[in-house]
Parts: structure tokens; sequence; C-alpha cells
């Protein structure tokens, strides 16, 4: 590959990416995949000329059969099977860009058809026309087919070289003939042949162009489709590591609101398996990580459908916010706070039926406590590593009621109550004492259905 090649490529395309480099001055790529990755894709690109070509290239013959069935009606039966058969393979060509099944033949067909156009063009102006005008219009005959071989079609050079030989073979030889038969002078044959053999070169220098510049559109093409995987595959990595909430703001490029620390009322919920230590000591580390994917998974899928972000997971036990990064009313993020919850104790009863198969010895019992207050969210660490959470004293508050929380129910505070009483069903759970709090904090339990 030459360096301005190199240079061409971005760096990141080095691991695991198809080689896109180009050899034989740019008209063949070194990876086999991406050249019949590329043919195909020329194809394509290639179907609406290939239509406009045969559609153009059948009314040029109607006019043609009309012209000669007007003017040189005697010479009309002659001339006549060979054009409409022409005609059908022109019309074979055209439904054939319509079926995929036909489209890898469709270039074949078309140099075919183009071969087939100027071998009919030199011969029957040739053979038809009786005045000295046919040289000029033989010439005429070889440029038409040369023009749509080499630029209406785009056939790689050496295709469309292929597709006008023949015909330009012949315009050379019926010169030459008429040259020896004294029809024609020798100046008048050689500039004919040379004006043809121009009319070639020049198609051949186009059709190069086209290609060179096709076979880099079709590389820029499977770069920017690179880019696109590798972002996704980027952004799925992001969402893996990061909560999905804050995933979707770095995605936007709108970190900076989830960068600075403020103040903001959120409801908390913290969740943990009663007694996990104990039965981790019963079974292999293998069925472990399984159980730990199972349930975590499994509750992530909880909080994120009812809008929260779970932004901490400490062994079995985890830390959810609703109300942050993105806004909701309290009353609303209580609401989807305990709907979480609620489906998170039911999908334990679920994953219990599963973990008894592999030997946890007794079912497994989750503890929820659920706290509504003003705490300070946004990123904390350091330069090199950030996490998204909550700190302030209703996060310390919302811990003590989880570990106050028997196992299998949902506690959640009077500040939670307030907000989602309405929609649930809750009854008198006592105090909590905690920490750094001068009074008793009132909770109250979840019950299985809201009031009448």
């Amino acid at each position: 590959m030459t360096a301005p090649e190199e240079a061409f490529l971005p760096p990141f395309l080095g691991n695991g990416a198809p080689d896109l480099s180009l050899r034989r001055f740019g008209f063949l790529f070194a990876d086999p995949g991406l050249e019949r990755r590329y043919y195909v894709w020329s194809v394509d690109r290639k179907i609406p000329l290939i239509r406009v070509g045969m559609i153009a290239s059948a009314a040029g013959y109607a006019v043609y059969l009309l012209t000669v069935f007007l003017l040189e009606r005697e010479s009309f039966d002659g001339i006549f099977p060979a054009v409409l058969a022409f005609l059908g393979f022109l019309t074979a060509i055209f439904l054939g860009t319509c079926l995929a099944p036909l489209r890898p033949l469709l270039v074949p067909m078309t140099v075919v058809a183009n071969c087939i156009s100027g071998l009919l063009l030199v011969l029957q102006i040739h053979e038809l026309v009786a005045s000295p005008d046919r040289f000029a219009l033989a010439g005429t005959a070889v440029l038409i087919p040369v023009m749509f071989g080499f630029c209406v079609y785009q056939l790689s050079p050496l295709l469309a070289i292929v597709a006008t030989v023949p015909f330009i073979v012949l315009s050379m030889g019926l010169l030459f003939l008429d040259y020896v038969s004294g029809d024609i002078s020798i100046a008048m044959a050689g500039g004919l042949a040379a004006m043809q053999l121009i009319a070639c070169n020049t198609g051949v220098f186009v059709s190069s162009v086209i290609e060179f510049n096709n076979r880099r559109t079709f590389r820029k093409d499977q770069i920017i489709e690179l880019q696109r995987v590798q972002l996704s595959e980027s952004r799925d990595a992001i969402r893996r590591y990061v909560p999905p909430s804050v995933a979707d703001l770095i995605i936007k490029g709108e970190k900076a609101s989830i960068d600075t620390p403020v103040r903001r009322r959120v409801t908390i919920l913290f969740a943990d398996i009663v007694g996990f230590t104990e039965v981790s000591d019963r079974i292999e580390p293998e069925d472990l990580t399984a159980l730990l994917v199972d349930y975590l998974s499994g509750m992530a899928e909880k909080v994120e459908k009812f809008g929260g972000t779970l932004n901490e997971f400490a062994g079995d036990g985890l830390m959810a916010l609703f109300g942050a990064p993105n806004y909701a009313e309290p009353e609303q993020q209580a609401r989807q706070a305990v709907s979480a919850a609620r489906e998170m104790q039911d999908l334990m009863s679920q994953l219990n039926e599963r973990w008894l198969r592999v030997g946890i010895g007794r079912p497994l019992k989750m503890r929820i406590g659920i706290n509504t207050g003003t705490v300070s969210v946004g990123s904390y660490g350091s330069q090199g590593r950030m996490t998204y959470t909550a700190f302030g004293l209703q996060t310390n508050i919302t811990s003590r009621i989880e570990r106050a929380a028997a196992p299998g129910s949902v506690l959640v505070s009077d500040s939670t109550y307030q907000l989602a009483r309405d929609a649930f069903g809750f009854e008198p759970g006592g105090e909590v004492e905690c920490k750094g709090v001068h009074y008793p904090v009132p909770v109250y339990s979840l019950v299985a259905r809201p009031p009448a």
C-alpha cells in the first residue's frame, strides 16, 4: 500500500478490521472478500444506470427501425429479426435489474449487450447506407457504444475494452476493405481509424477515473460502516459499565449535566439478599457467579423498567436512584421506586425456583428500603475514574431503613409514604433510629395489595 493510501486509513482500523488497502494502481482490493463485496456494491450502484442505458438503447433502436422502414423499405425485412432479437435481449436485462437473483449476471449481460449493439450498428450502417456518408456514420456507430460501455454503464476498464474491441476491430476491417476496393482514400481511412482509437482511449481513461473513484467511495463507505459498528459497540460497552440513563447523556454530549454534583430531591432504593454470604459458601464458584448474574441482571431490568438509575453494585447489594439524572416529580419518582421494588420482590420468587436446583439449600429473601429526600447527586471520584451516585444524609437513612426491613419486605420512609400512599397499600412499620438523625424515622411496609 502506498504512503497516501496508508494516510487515508484511520489508525483504529488496524485491530481486527478488514484490509482496506488497494493494489494494482488502486484497481484491486487486497482482501478477496472485500473485492467480492465491492462487486455487489458496484452492481447495486450501476442498476439505475443500466436501466437508463437499456431504455435509451431500446428507444434508439426503435427509432432506427422506424427510420429504415420509412427510408430503406427494401432493407427493413433484412434487419428487423436481428434488431427485434436485440430489443428482446435489452428487455431481459432491464427486467433482470428488478430480480435480485439475476443481479450478479447483470454486468456480463451488459458487456454482451454493448458488444452486440456496436456490431449491429457498424454492420448495418456499412451495409445499408450506400453513400459515402456511411464512413462518417460508422465512426459515430463506434462512438455511441464506446461511451455507453465506458461511461453510462460504468464498466470497469477491462470489461469495457472486452465490450468494445470486437466492433472496433470490425470497423477497422471494414475500413481496410473499403480502402482496398477503392471506395475510400488512405487519408480518410486513417482519419476515421484514428478517430475511433481516440474515442476508445478516451473511454478507457474516463472509465479508469470512474472505477478509481468508485473504489475509493466504496472504501470510505466501509470505513464509515466500521466506525458505526465500533461506535455502536462502544455505546454498548459504556452502557454495561455505566447506568444507561447516564450513558445516554454521555453519548449525547451532555455530560456537563452529570459532571458537577447538584442538590436534588430524589428517591433512593437500597436492596440486598439476606444471608447471601452463608449461602455462597455452599455452592461452587461457577454456580455462584451464574446466580449473581441472574440476580443483578433481573434487578437492573426492573429498576430501568420504571425509569430508575442503577448506579451501584456491592456484592449482592444494590443502590438505585429515581429522579436523577433524568428529572422526575417527587410523586412520580416515589411511585416508580415502589413499583420497581414490588416487581423486584416478585422476581425473587422466580429466581429461587432456579437457584434451588443448583443447591442453595433454602430460598433466599431480599429486603428493600426506600427513602425520598434531598441529596447531592453527580459524578464523584478521581480524574481517571468517576462514578455517578448520591451523597448525603438521606442516603444513609435509606441504608438504615433497608437494614431494618424484614426479609422479603419493602420498607419505605415517611417521606416516600406520603408521596405514594394513594397508589399503593402500606401499613405502619414502626420507627427506625438512624445515625446522625436526632429523631426516629417513621417507616411503612408495602403490602401486597392497595387498599380498596
